[in-house]
């Protein structure tokens, strides 16, 4: 099964690594020439900790992040006006807590992928189009190819979910609240549900109704894109 993936951060490349370990062909496609510096640097732990050693990233996740003592509030003239210990952090999570820079966490998580991943960079989706056979891709630069599915692991304004479900701002208004049909008629009461799950399920009258075409909406750590893909209860498609 060949798949698409558009979006080389920290959720593409750690899925392109699980669908190639359980058999799929998955190709890589980000908009950047190269993989994107810089960011923030992510408080790591709990999910997402126990899915990077299961991939092998802790002995190199450890070089590289910051095993942080002191998180300190400091004026203009970087003298200290308040702070706390991260000791409880430790305590809470047995130890399984490191501090980590995005672009490190990136690096880390595509160098399992890129000798065994098909990778186009400086290079985006422009259109797809859905049928009985798959997904018909137009790429910018690299022209047209077919897929069995497309995943968008490509921010929080998805060109693969615009093409998909058509503009953002229209699911916006579409979507405010969205009930599902068995709460409607247990309590009458319409529930609210997270934008990211209202505007996949609102926007569908935008384009074909298929299911081969995962906008999938993710946070900032290895935990949320991990869950988005295998835990029901996290389920962000």
């Amino acid at each position: 099964m060949k798949i698409l993936i558009s979006g080389a951060g920290i959720a593409g490349p750690t899925l392109a690594y699980w669908l190639k370990r359980y058999g799929f062909t998955p190709t890589l496609v980000e908009r950047a020439p190269g993989l994107r510096s810089g960011g923030y640097v992510i408080d790591f732990w709990g999910l997402g900790y126990d899915i990077a050693e299961m991939m092998g990233l802790f002995p190199a996740l450890s070089r590289v992040g910051y095993h942080m003592q002191e998180l300190r509030v400091v004026d203009s003239d970087n003298a200290r006006v308040a702070g706390f210990g991260t000791r409880v952090f430790s305590e809470l999570t047995g130890g399984r807590f490191i501090t980590v820079g995005r672009s490190d966490l990136c690096r880390l998580i595509f160098e399992t992928i890129q000798r065994d991943c098909d990778v186009i960079f400086d290079d985006c989706i422009v259109k797809l189009e859905d049928d009985t056979a798959g997904i018909g891709v137009t790429f910018e630069r690299s022209g047209e190819r077919r897929f069995d599915l497309v995943v968008g692991t490509d921010g929080l304004h998805s060109g693969v979910r615009r093409l998909a479900y058509g503009p953002q701002d229209a699911m916006r208004r579409a979507s405010a609240i969205w009930s599902p049909p068995s709460k409607r008629q247990a309590t009458g009461r319409g529930t609210s549900a997270s934008m990211s799950f209202m505007a996949s399920r609102a926007g569908r009258s935008h384009a074909s109704p298929s299911t081969r075409i995962a906008p999938c909406s993710y946070s900032y750590s290895l935990v949320s894109l991990t869950s988005g893909t295998t835990s029901a209860r996290r389920k962000q498609f």
